[in-house]
C-alpha cells in the first residue's frame, strides 16, 4: 500500500508541505486545512510531522460508526465527506495524529495521497517527503 514517509534528517519544519496541501485541496493557503502537519515540539530534534500512514487495518476506519472511511479503487483510505457525521471518533482512534476535523464543515479529513502525486512531496524544497509502496 502506498504511503507517505518523511526523512526527519532533511525536514527543516518550513511548512511548505502544509501550504502546498491546503492549496491543492482547497485552493487556499491555510496550514490548519492541510492533511499533513508539521509542528515544533519538545522533542530531541524539535520537529514533529503528523501524516497518514495508510494503515493496513486502519484504526480510523474501524472507529467510524457510519463507514465513512473506506479504501478507494487505488487502495488508499479516504473519507467520504457526504457520509461523515462529524463524530470525531476517527480522530481519536488514529495513533499517528493524522486525522483532522474541519472547523467549518465539522467533517473529518485526512491525506488521500492526491491521487498518487502528493503535492507536499512535489513542493518540499529539501526532498524530505516521499511516497513509497508497501509497509
Amino acid at each position: 500500500m502506498d504511503h507517505l514517509v518523511v526523512d526527519m534528517g532533511k525536514c527543516t519544519g518550513c511548512g511548505i508541505c502544509m501550504l502546498a496541501c491546503s492549496e491543492r485541496k482547497l485552493g487556499i493557503y491555510k496550514p490548519s486545512a492541510a492533511r499533513i502537519r508539521v509542528s515544533r515540539e519538545t522533542l530531541p530534534d524539535g520537529l514533529k510531522v503528523d501524516l497518514c500512514r495508510q494503515c493496513e487495518n486502519a484504526p480510523c476506519a474501524a472507529a467510524c460508526p457510519v463507514g465513512a472511511i473506506a479504501l478507494n479503487d487505488s487502495g488508499v483510505w479516504e473519507v467520504e465527506e457526504k457520509t461523515c457525521i462529524g463524530c470525531g471518533r476517527c480522530v481519536t482512534a488514529c495513533p499517528f495524529g493524522a486525522m483532522f476535523m474541519d472547523t467549518v464543515s465539522k467533517k473529518a479529513f485526512k491525506c488521500d495521497l492526491c491521487g498518487g502525486s502528493p503535492e507536499c512531496v512535489v513542493q518540499c524544497p529539501k526532498g524530505a517527503l516521499d511516497i513509497v509502496s508497501g509497509k
